[in-house]
C-alpha cells in the first residue's frame, strides 16, 4: 500500500527527518505529491496493464472466443543516495552553531539532488534512478519501464493547445503541471494576456494560500538543482525545456526500502554523520505522466 511523504516519514519521530521532510516541502513538490511504498530486496518488480481483453457480442445460443487482457512486466533496481558530513570534535565544542548551519546544508544538497534525479536522472548515469524524462521516453521493446508517452510542442513558446493535448492524454486524478521557474513567470505573464484567455488564473487551494493554476490544475515550479540552476531550465535539446503534466493518484510512485537513515560514527578526532536513502521511481499507468517537449523561452502562445 502506498502512502504521501509526509506520512512515510513522520513514522521515524526523528527531528532530523523532520528537518528533511520540510526541505522536501519547501523544494521539491513532484516528491511531496507522490505516493511512496516500502518494499524489499535490490530491485522492484512491476507490472503496467497493456492492453485490455477483446470484448464483443454474440449470436443467440452462440459463444465469444476467450480473450485475456495483456501486461508489460518491467524490473526498477533500487538506487543509494546518501550524504557524509564529517566534523572535527573541536569544531563541536568551539562552534556547535556551524555544525548545525552545515547539517542543514547536508539535508537542503540531498533532497535538491534526489528531486533533480526524479526529473533527470538516468540509471545508467552515476548511479541514479531513471527520472521522468527518461520514464516518458519510447520503449523500443528494451526498456518495458518507458511509456513513449511525449508530445513535441514544435520548438516554439509553450503552446497551450499543446499542453490541452497532454493534459486529455493524461490519465487519472490528482494532476498537477510541472515545469521551470522561468517559464512559470511566462504562465504568470499569460494570465494578464487577453490573447491567452482567461484559463490561466490564481485560485486558493484548501489552505486558502492563491495558487497559478491551468484550467484548474495547479502548476508547481520543479525546482533547483545544487548548483542553483533550474532543474527544468532550457538545457535540453536545441536549447529547449519540458512541462510534465502527472495524475499522482495512479501515476509517479516511489519503492523505498526502509526509510531515510540517519547513523552518528565517531571517529579518533571527528565525528562523522551520514544520511542514506534507498529508493526507485517508476510511472505505474501507462498515460498517467505526459511529457510537453521542445519548449523554447519565447513567450507562451494559444
Amino acid at each position: 500500500m502506498a502512502f504521501p511523504l509526509s506520512e512515510v516519514l513522520n513514522t521515524q519521530n526523528d527531528p532530523l527527518i523532520d528537518a528533511i521532510y520540510k526541505a522536501f516541502d519547501e523544494s521539491a513538490p513532484l516528491i511531496v505529491n507522490s505516493q511512496f511504498n516500502v518494499v524489499q530486496g535490490t530491485s522492484v518488480d512491476r507490472v503496467r496493464r497493456a492492453t485490455l481483453p477483446q470484448q464483443q457480442f454474440r449470436a443467440l445460443n452462440g459463444s465469444v472466443p476467450a480473450s485475456n487482457s495483456t501486461t508489460k512486466k518491467f524490473n526498477t533496481p533500487i538506487a543509494h543516495a546518501g550524504a557524509l558530513f564529517q566534523t572535527d570534535d573541536f569544531l563541536q565544542k568551539a562552534d556547535p552553531s556551524r555544525i548545525v548551519d552545515e547539517l542543514e546544508q547536508q539535508v537542503r544538497a540531498m533532497t535538491m539532488n534526489i528531486n533533480r534525479v526524479a526529473f533527470k536522472g538516468d540509471k545508467g548515469v552515476d548511479n541514479e534512478f531513471d527520472g521522468l524524462q527518461v520514464l516518458t521516453g519510447v520503449d523500443g521493446g528494451t526498456n518495458p519501464e518507458r511509456t513513449g508517452q511525449t508530445i513535441d510542442n514544435g520548438g516554439v513558446g509553450l503552446s497551450l493547445s499543446k499542453l490541452d493535448e497532454a493534459i486529455i492524454k493524461c490519465k487519472g486524478t490528482g494532476k498537477r503541471i510541472y515545469m521551470g521557474e522561468d517559464l512559470y513567470i511566462k504562465m504568470q505573464r499569460a494570465s494578464r494576456d487577453a490573447n491567452v484567455g482567461g484559463r490561466v488564473n490564481y485560485v486558493p487551494d484548501s489552505f486558502g494560500t492563491m495558487v497559478l493554476t491551468y484550467d484548474g490544475i495547479p502548476l508547481e515550479i520543479a525546482g533547483e538543482d545544487i548548483d542553483g540552476t533550474q532543474i527544468l531550465d532550457y538545457s535540453e535539446t536545441a536549447s529547449t525545456t519540458s512541462v510534465y503534466v502527472v495524475a499522482h493518484d495512479n501515476g509517479v510512485i516511489f519503492d523505498m526500502v526502509g526509510g531515510l537513515d540517519q547513523k552518528v560514527v565517531q571517529d579518533d578526532f571527528s565525528t562523522k554523520t551520514t544520511m542514506a536513502w534507498d529508493l526507485a521511481m517508476s510511472i505505474r499507468d501507462l498515460r498517467s505522466v505526459q511529457r510537453l517537449s521542445n519548449i523554447i523561452d519565447a513567450n507562451v502562445i494559444a
